[in-house]
């Protein structure tokens, strides 16, 4: 319900809600026409009270001066509204007791966050599209080489949150923000753009646009091109890069109603409702590449994590999409990504590295690309690459709990033991109730570093029943409580054993009965269970040596055509 009038006003933050002299001459200095503006202030350390630099006394300013007592007051009155506006709607973003993490001790000028846009349309039912329109552009700005801009989970973590820019800025290690605003109604758009230098709060730009919903591609392009230039194109040194466009509005429109269904969803419904709306979209306009990639990733997705349909037909029906995608537009990496992940579904691993060498040649910095790039080094048993391209996932993505749950892994796979238990730290900092088997990883930690009560503890804590489930039997074991874990064991084959035999082998394995280990994943390649791409870690997975001295590991390996 904020009057459309807010909607136009230059906002500006004032130090702890005070009005210091050099502002109110600031002030003073714009309300002259004769005069050029003054430069935008020196910007200070990241920490210090900003300064204004004031500026050089004229006549048209000391006319003025009488109108200032007034227009201070004004200006108060305004923050004060902005203030309370600004909570309830504009600036919702918060921290929360957020994790510390080790950065470069210099901030990036050419660097930008772009925050959820805020979805003003009168239902308040246009978030997909809002959101849709901060992912397009952080899409866009992040293929700038010069210009660092954090990945979307990142950016996204602070919505519906209410923290200062600066708190959001020092975390996501970036001296620029990009907020905004999106009215839909109809077929007509309003979309409110600012950018705002993080150390001091200052507009260095905003922009009101009034466009057609078929013009959102030329508006995306309009912002991304005004922040370039606000951010100094010469310095940039780099031209915009080109938008993937939709043909049809309506198509658009399905598509991010789709991708916000994956975002958020949480089972099997989601993922079809997904495909639902991305079949009507490729209906509409069968030539937008990014619908054919997103439609390859949830259906593997689907069979992957709730096994959804025939596994030939999924691969089939996967393949096709992702091929679609490239042959329309062979620069987009999330075709080729696409692609990787159906060949390494596949056990096609040259296609494979292939396909993601592709991905990482077109989109390095994109963080989704270097995290299954990391997944394909560890099936490879590339445990160091793999920490490295995991690592600078991180990177771009410095929030995303996710992220940090894959460098422990890595990390625990090259033996960094200590490393791995800060980044499953990381993962429970930044998100105490996510379900990734954190506890679990660090059982298995604690197990490697000779500590099994410490391990039990860990166990009793994970909420996932499965790897609960699988790691407790280890745990028992190196406590020296055999009987238990026997039966520990059991109930896990009699409960899990059918939908996840190379776990199921896995256990086997780590109790030494390489016989059982070895049946487990014979039965689970005839499955061709998802599961059995990474058995080159199982031999630091599940603690056991003696598993690369069996000459049935490397016959396995060579049946899986890994290398040995």
């Amino acid at each position: 319900d904020v009057p459309e009038a807010f909607l136009a006003v230059q906002w500006t933050r004032l130090p702890a809600g005070e009005t210091p002299p050099a502002f109110v001459t600031r002030i003073s200095h714009l309300l002259s026409p004769s005069e050029p503006q003054a430069p935008a202030p020196a910007r200070p350390a990241i920490g210090s009270t900003p300064s204004f630099r004031p500026p050089i006394p004229n006549a048209a300013a000391s006319r003025q001066s009488k109108l200032i007592p007034l227009l201070v007051t004004s200006v108060a009155l305004l923050v004060g509204g902005y203030f309370a506006l600004s909570k309830f709607v504009l600036s919702r973003h918060s921290v929360g007791s957020l994790p510390p993490v080790s950065a470069p001790s210099v901030v990036p000028e050419k660097s930008i966050a772009v925050l959820p846009f805020v979805d003003m349309s009168e239902k308040k039912d246009q978030e997909y599209f809002s959101d849709g329109l901060s992912e397009e552009l952080i899409d866009l700005l992040s293929k700038i080489p010069a210009l660092r801009v954090p990945a979307r989970t990142s950016s996204f973590y602070f919505k519906g949150k209410a923290d200062d820019i600066a708190t959001i800025a020092a975390r996501l290690h970036v001296a620029h923000l990009l907020e905004g605003s999106v009215r839909k109604s109809g077929n007509r758009l309003r979309v409110t753009a600012q950018l705002i230098r993080a150390d001091n709060g200052y507009h260095v730009w905003s922009q009101t646009y009034d466009r057609k919903l078929d013009d959102i591609f030329k508006m995306q392009d309009d912002i991304a091109a005004a922040v370039v230039k606000a951010l100094s194109a010469s310095l940039i040194g780099a031209p915009l890069p080109r938008s993937v466009k939709a043909a049809d509005s309506e198509a658009y429109v399905l598509y991010l109603q789709a991708r916000s269904a994956v975002r958020a969803g949480d089972g099997l419904d989601d993922d079809t409702r997904a495909i639902e709306l991305l079949w009507q979209s490729a209906k509409l306009d069968p030539g937008f590449p990014p619908t054919w990639a997103l439609l390859s990733r949830v259906h593997l997705a689907r069979y992957e994590d709730y096994k959804a349909g025939a596994l030939q037909s999924v691969l089939d029906e996967a393949l096709s999409e992702a091929q679609k995608a490239i042959d329309l537009d062979p620069a987009l990496a999330e075709g080729h990504l696409a692609m990787a992940r159906v060949q390494m579904t596949h056990w096609n691993w040259t296609a494979a590295e292939h396909e993601v060498q592709s991905a990482l040649n077109l989109d390095r910095s994109n963080p989704d690309v270097l995290r299954n790039a990391s997944y394909l080094s560890r099936a490879f048993g590339r445990f160091e690459e793999g920490v490295d391209r995991m690592r600078a996932a991180t990177e771009r993505d410095p929030v995303y709990y996710w992220n940090f749950a894959q460098l422990g892994r890595a990390q625990y796979y090259s033996g960094r033991f200590a490393e791995a238990l800060a980044s499953f730290q990381q993962v429970l900092a930044l998100h105490p109730g996510a379900i990734v088997a954190i506890h679990a990883e660090m059982a298995l930690v604690r197990l490697a570093q000779g500590q099994p009560d410490a391990a039990l503890t860990e166990v009793k804590l994970e909420s996932d029943p499965i790897n609960r489930a699988q790691i407790l039997p280890m745990v028992l074991d190196a406590l020296g409580r055999s009987r238990e874990a026997e039966q520990a064991r059991a109930d896990f084959e009699a409960k899990f054993g059918e939908l996840n035999p190379t776990y199921t082998g896995n256990l086997y394995l780590a109790h030494k009965d390489l016989d059982r280990g070895f049946a487990w994943w014979e039965r689970a390649f005839r499955q061709h269970d998802t599961d059995l791409m990474y058995i080159k870690t199982a031999s630091k997975d599940v603690l056991v040596p003696e598993l690369t001295a069996d000459p049935r590991f490397k016959a396995f390996l060579r049946k899986m055509k890994l290398p040995e």
